[in-house]
């Protein structure tokens, strides 16, 4: 019996861990064309996207990290470092994703934005975050308005397949700087933490059982 249970316990937590790395992938494009990223993968779960043969853009570094674990999974951290060598009239879309998720029902996810708003860089700029394909939320940040932080909450997600963050940034005028992050991390509910705790107690109890 305790064998079972054991065993049962096993395969549920196999069950809600997913993938270890999932697939990750970038898409850029300059004023609606798209662009060819130089892509480099340092460790299993990272990939780094540079940008080179576009006039308009002197640097342009993208990287993103995508590691889901359970009962926390971080779900993707993407950082940013553009750089235009033109002037008005060029707006990047970049959109970094993750396919191949196997994350549980019932987290609740946290998105934290970072834009980098001093004089000197584009704007706006706008960051999206998707969960299976639908929109969880959307933050604009005007130009030249100071470094800015922003956070949101969202309970009780569905259970997760994919997941994409999209920057829209205009630029304005030559030499603007851009340095951004956006970061998704799943936080579990009470509920699911109390289920996790129960577990590790009823691991406990069944060691302390099989010692004696």
């Amino acid at each position: 019996m305790r064998s079972l249970i054991i065993a049962a316990a096993a395969a549920a937590a196999l069950a809600s861990a997913g993938p270890a790395h999932a697939t990750l992938t970038l898409t850029l494009t300059d004023n609606g064309v798209p662009q060819t990223l130089l892509e480099t993968t340092p460790s299993p779960g990272n990939l780094i996207g540079t940008l080179t043969g576009d006039p308009n853009f002197s640097d342009v570094t993208i990287d993103i990290t995508g590691v889901p674990a359970v009962p926390a999974p971080d779900l993707g951290t993407v950082t940013l470092s553009v750089t235009g060598a033109t002037g008005a009239g060029h707006t990047l879309d970049i959109t970094a994703t993750q396919t191949g998720l196997a994350v549980p029902a019932g987290l609740a996810g946290l998105t934290t934005d970072t834009y980098n708003g001093l004089v000197g860089a584009p704007g706006p700029v706008t960051e999206t975050m998707l969960v299976n394909g639908a929109v969880l939320n959307t933050e604009t940040f005007p130009p030249t308005a100071g470094a800015l932080d922003a956070a949101f909450t969202d309970t009780g997600l569905p259970a997760i397949a994919s997941n994409a963050e999209l920057f829209d940034a205009a630029f304005t005028a030559a030499d603007q700087d851009l340095e951004a992050t956006m970061e998704f991390s799943g936080v579990p509910e009470p509920a699911t933490l109390g289920l996790f705790a129960i577990m590790l107690l009823g691991l406990g109890w069944l060691r302390t059982k099989t010692r004696a």
